[in-house]
C-alpha cells in the first residue's frame, strides 16, 4: 500500500495540485484512503528521493515539482467538475493506473477542476480553457450531456470517462450498466422478490450511465406484471437516508434496494439498521459498483466489479484512437463487471407475496 501511496501522490505532484505544501497528513491519508503510518512511509521515501522535506513539527515541503514542460503533443487532460483530491478513493486509483498506461505510451497526464462541466451551458467556460491548453486528448469525467457534445462538435480529441448519449458522436469508456442493472434484478427475481417490490436508488445527476442502468431494469422486467421503481436521489447523506426512510414507510415497502454509487450503500445499510431493518433478512441490497472500502463492511456488500487494469487499458486504446483521427475500434465501449455475491442477497421476508 506504501507504494501504491507514493504513486498517488507523484500523481498528484505533478498535476501541480499544491503549490508549496502538502496539507496535514490526516487530510491527505483521507484523500488517498489509505492509512497514516502507510501515508507517512510514503512521504519518507518521498524525502529520501528528494522530492519533499520536512523540519521538526511543520508542514511537508514541495522540493521537486514536474519540470519538465509539457508537450501538447503528448498531454492529456483530465477534466472534471470534482477536484482530484476530492475523488473517491476508487476513481482516484483509477485515475492512478490510467496515467501508469499513458505514461507507457510516452503521454503526460494533467488534471483541470472545472465545475461548469456537470452543467447545461458549459460552452464559455470550455472555449475559454481549451484556448489555454492545446492537448492531444481530453479525458471528460462526470461531464454532461451537453459537455460532451460541445467537445464532439468541436473537432477536438477527447474520450468519456463514462457513458455518453447514443446521439452524441464521442468516444466513451465505461461500467455496461445496462448488463449489470438486468443482471441485478434477474438475480433477485429468481430469489423471489417481487419486480414492483424492488427500488433502484438513481442518482439524480441522471447521467448516461443512469439511463443505461433505467434501460437494464426495463429488459428484465419486460415479461413481468410490474416494474422496478426509480427513485432519484441526492447523493448527500442526509437525502439518500430520507429516501431510505420514505422507501421504508411505504405500504408496499421494497423487498431489494438496487444502489448505484457504492458509497451510497454506507448511508443506505446506517439508515436501515437505525430503522430496525435487518439486511438481508427484511431487505436484500447489490450495488451496481465497487469501491474498496465496501470490503470492510458488515454485512459484505453484493456488488458488481470491474477491472481497473482492463478498464484503464480500454481507456488507453480509445485515446489513442482520438488522437490518431481513427474510425476504427468501438466508440461506446463497455465493460460488463463481475458480480461478488457477498451476504447482502436473500429471499423476500415470508416469500415473494411478502407484505
Amino acid at each position: 500500500m506504501a507504494l501504491y501511496a507514493k504513486e498517488i501522490l507523484r500523481q498528484l505532484l505533478a498535476a501541480g495540485e499544491w503549490n508549496e505544501r502538502l496539507p496535514g497528513e490526516r487530510a491527505l491519508a483521507l484523500r488517498i484512503g489509505v492509512s497514516r503510518p502507510t501515508l507517512h512511509q510514503a512521504l519518507l521515501d518521498l524525502e529520501v528521493e528528494g522530492m519533499l522535506a520536512r523540519r521538526h513539527k511543520s508542514a511537508w515541503r514541495i522540493l521537486v515539482k514536474n519540470h519538465k514542460p509539457l508537450n501538447s503533443k503528448k498531454l492529456v487532460v483530465f477534466i472534471s467538475p470534482i477536484p482530484l483530491e476530492e475523488l473517491d478513493h476508487f476513481t482516484l486509483h483509477q485515475y492512478a493506473v490510467l496515467t501508469s498506461h499513458l505514461a507507457d505510451r510516452g503521454f503526460e497526464t494533467k488534471s483541470i477542476h472545472l465545475p461548469a462541466v456537470r452543467t447545461g451551458r458549459p460552452e464559455e467556460s470550455l472555449r475559454k480553457v481549451s484556448g489555454q491548453l492545446r492537448p492531444s486528448a481530453w479525458i471528460l469525467h462526470r461531464c454532461s450531456p451537453q459537455a460532451q457534445r460541445w467537445f464532439s462538435q468541436s473537432g477536438l480529441a477527447a474520450v468519456v470517462m463514462g457513458s455518453a448519449p447514443a446521439k452524441i458522436r464521442i468516444r466513451s469508456v465505461d461500467v455496461d450498466y445496462r448488463a449489470a442493472a438486468r443482471h441485478a434484478v434477474n438475480h433477485l427475481l429468481r430469489l423471489g422478490h417481487a419486480a414492483d417490490r424492488i427500488a433502484y436508488l438513481m442518482p439524480d445527476e441522471r447521467l448516461p450511465g443512469h439511463a443505461e442502468a433505467v434501460k437494464g431494469l426495463q429488459e428484465a422486467t419486460r415479461q413481468n406484471k410490474g416494474e422496478v421503481r426509480v427513485v432519484p436521489t441526492k447523493d448527500a447523506t442526509q437525502a439518500i437516508c430520507d429516501k431510505v426512510s420514505q422507501l421504508w414507510k411505504d405500504p408496499l415497502r421494497p423487498t431489494a434496494l438496487i444502489l448505484h454509487r457504492p458509497l451510497q450503500t454506507l448511508s443506505v445499510l446506517g439508515q436501515l439498521t437505525h430503522l430496525g431493518a435487518r439486511v438481508p433478512e427484511q431487505v436484500s441490497l447489490i450495488v451496481l459498483d465497487d469501491n474498496p472500502v465496501l470490503t470492510h463492511v458488515v454485512p459484505h456488500p453484493s456488488r458488481y466489479h470491474k477491472d481497473t487494469e482492463l478498464f484503464a487499458a480500454q481507456l488507453r486504446r480509445s485515446i489513442e484512437h482520438a488522437t490518431g483521427h481513427s474510425t476504427k475500434g468501438t466508440w461506446a465501449n463497455r465493460i460488463v463487471p463481475e458480480l461478488i455475491a457477498g451476504e447482502t442477497l436473500a429471499p423476500p421476508p415470508g416469500g415473494s407475496d411478502a407484505s
